[in-house]
């Protein structure tokens, strides 16, 4: 690389000059660079959850909606582009192809596949932190985003030993698929209290190991939202969401949605799981949680199984978050 105060996009750590990543043996963007030299903004967003809990799924709606959703229409001028042809063939061949022929993608089998680079042009973004009435301006970020399969989290030998790219991410993205826990609990396997625990305590001891406890937010983010809709038993996490994707100047206002939706999770979470969110507010900070629905309906069927309807519900929040907690909304 160019320069050491560049984290590689690969494995997330600082290593000396070259233009490959020693770790996994991947030639490293020279526009990568160059945009990180000249500072811009850079999110690395990993993505944490047990196998099923629809991390793949997610991702695959997330970047349908980046390259064929609203945004280009909301915010003038953006448009995303893949830093490496690998990148793009990646996206479109595993993930936006499988909903375009609206069916869903196939599961993760991969402890660590590569990771996905991208280059979104027109952003909002905010200017000055205090001002009473925050102001955006379109700018230019990257992003790049690792899916991981489940199994990579069942353990934290796995997660320390396989993947100590996590110890470079700023911000976890922690997925998980409430209704599938609770189901589970009910058919005789794990509690709720249990499963989620051992989740979150796989991942702080690995984090532990690779000394890389206490510097790291986490974005609590439920799936499949769709099925919690309507439900009493699921608090918050049963209303329908009502807030449209932003345009430039309704992104204050968004951003103040996401933190009530935030805050009102938080609180039902305290009530229902409070050692769970007890755990998650002392090892991480700050703690925010959000919640969405990958394809908008319960699709039946597993990977490649047809769906009717594709209509993603609130899929860039995770990254909405991502920005506020790295001050850029």
């Amino acid at each position: 690389m160019a320069d050491e105060g560049v984290r590689c996009p690969y494995c997330l750590q600082f290593h000396g000059a070259g233009e490959m990543c020693p770790h996994y043996n991947q030639v490293i963007p020279k526009a990568y660079v160059r945009q990180r030299l000249a500072g811009m903004p850079t999110l690395h967003m990993l993505f944490i959850g047990y196998g099923g809990h629809g991390k793949t799924c997610y991702l695959a709606s997330l970047l349908h909606q980046v390259f064929h959703g609203s945004a280009p229409e909301r915010w003038p001028g953006f448009y995303p582009l893949g830093l490496t042809q690998q990148t793009l063939d990646h996206i479109h061949q595993e993930y936006i192809a499988a909903l375009n022929n609206m069916v869903l993608p196939p599961r993760t089998g991969e402890f660590l596949p590569n990771a996905l680079v991208l280059h979104l042009d027109s952003v909002p973004q905010r200017l000055v932190r205090g001002l009473p009435v925050p102001a955006y301006r379109q700018s230019d970020m990257m992003v790049t985003m690792h899916d991981i399969g489940g199994e990579a989290f069942e353990t934290q030998q796995n997660i320390a030993e396989r993947l100590p790219l996590i110890a470079g991410v700023k911000q976890l993205v922690l997925l998980i698929d409430l209704t599938r826990v609770r189901e589970e609990a009910e058919q005789g396997h794990e509690s709720v209290v249990q499963r989620l625990h051992s989740l979150l305590n796989t991942v702080h001891n690995a984090l532990d190991q690779l000394d890389a406890v206490g510097r790291k937010g986490c974005i609590v983010c439920f799936t499949k939202a769709d099925r919690m809709w309507d439900r009493d038993d699921y608090g918050p996490l049963a209303v329908r969401p009502s807030a449209q994707f932003p345009d430039v100047a309704g992104m204050a206002a968004y951003s103040k949605n996401l933190d009530r939706q935030s805050e009102a999770i938080a609180g039902f979470m305290k009530t229902m799981y409070p050692a769970f969110a007890n755990m998650l507010e002392s090892l991480f900070k700050p703690v925010r949680y959000a919640s969405i629905s990958s394809l908008g309906h319960e699709p039946g069927g597993g990977p490649g199984a047809p769906m009717q309807v594709f209509s993603p519900i609130n899929v860039f929040d995770p990254l909405f978050w991502y920005m506020k907690m790295e001050g850029l909304m």
